[in-house]
């Protein structure tokens, strides 16, 4: 059997590129490529990263925090509670995890929570919300009802998000309590703990960076 040995091949053409070929073999898989000025080598097809997880972070709130309302319509930040995550690029989807234990100082009273993000340090834009109508609008999980003051709600939430940019991206959520008078909204503890009567909590917020 014969064979060609060579360590340049060029077109028969006038002026065709000469193509100098790699002196040892690649591994198997690999194709061929070039430098764009004539100088072959084997490469490594790139598998994409889509799927995978990039980065983890978390916000952790051990504390209790309280709120008086007299607004059904009135949403406030739970102090202490969200997340900034920067997408490594822009497209990635962010998973949103939330665990929010809810109280209220009175029985029957509807509650409602609602997820707001802030993109580059402006405002804060509703996401995941209802398009079901009524008043409030925009909530992410609503009628959440205590029908003890010596209750807790754990509320357990999950959305993924889409990112737009790779500028610092910040998660929190917003309560809302139905409010004919004044009421008092909690976090982390129901309403009548005196004496460690009940159970504390804790909430958490959780943001996973999803590669496209």
């Amino acid at each position: 059997m014969s064979k060609i040995q060579t360590n340049t091949i060029q077109h028969t053409a006038n002026g065709a590129a000469v193509f100098t070929l790699p002196q040892t073999d690649g591994s198997s898989g690999q194709y061929l490529k070039t430098d764009g000025s004539g100088a072959l080598s084997f490469g490594t097809v790139s598998v994409p990263a889509g799927g995978k997880i990039l980065q983890v972070v978390q916000d952790f709130k051990g504390d209790e925090w309280s709120q008086n309302t007299s607004s059904n319509t009135a949403y406030y930040d739970i102090t202490g509670l969200s997340a900034s995550i920067t997408p490594t690029t822009s497209g990635n989807k962010i998973l949103i995890f939330m665990s929010i234990v809810l109280g209220a100082n009175q029985a029957t009273q509807r509650m409602g929570v609602r997820t707001v993000v802030s993109v580059g340090g402006g405002s804060d834009t509703v996401i995941g919300e209802s398009t079901n109508g009524g008043t409030p609008q925009e909530v992410s999980v609503g009628n959440l009802e205590m029908h003890r003051v010596y209750h807790n709600i754990p509320v357990n939430y999950q959305f993924l998000y889409t990112t737009s940019s790779t500028s610092a991206h910040v998660f929190k959520p917003q309560v809302a309590m139905e409010a004919s008078g004044t009421g008092t909204m909690r976090v982390n503890r129901a309403e009548h703990n005196t004496g460690d009567s009940a159970f504390n909590s804790a909430s958490t917020i959780t943001l996973m960076e999803v590669a496209q």
